[in-house]
């Protein structure tokens, strides 16, 4: 009877020290996901020839009407490089 007893006991203590760092691992990953946040301080955005021009100074209404569709979140248009393309920030 005693045997059993150290038997159980064994692997009571292996099954609750397995059981902790299951819990310990999955609460780092969950502190490192909440941590790890994606942060855009500009988006540059360059359009073929046809769509829109290096002469355009802001964006045409209908283009910045689909780009707010398309990132799905409000934008602020900040200038242009010298390329023709345009900066946005969120």
């Amino acid at each position: 009877m005693d045997r059993q007893l150290c038997i159980f006991r064994d692997k009571l203590g292996f099954a609750l020290g397995f059981l902790f760092a299951a819990i310990f691992v999955l609460a780092a990953a969950t502190a490192a996901a909440f941590a790890a946040e994606t942060v855009v301080d500009t988006i540059t955005v360059k359009f073929r020839d046809n769509v829109a021009t290096a002469s355009d100074l802001t964006l045409p209404d209908a283009i910045r009407s689909a780009l707010y569709d398309a990132l799905q979140m409000p934008f602020v248009q900040v200038g242009g490089t010298r390329d023709g393309a345009f900066r946005l920030e969120p």
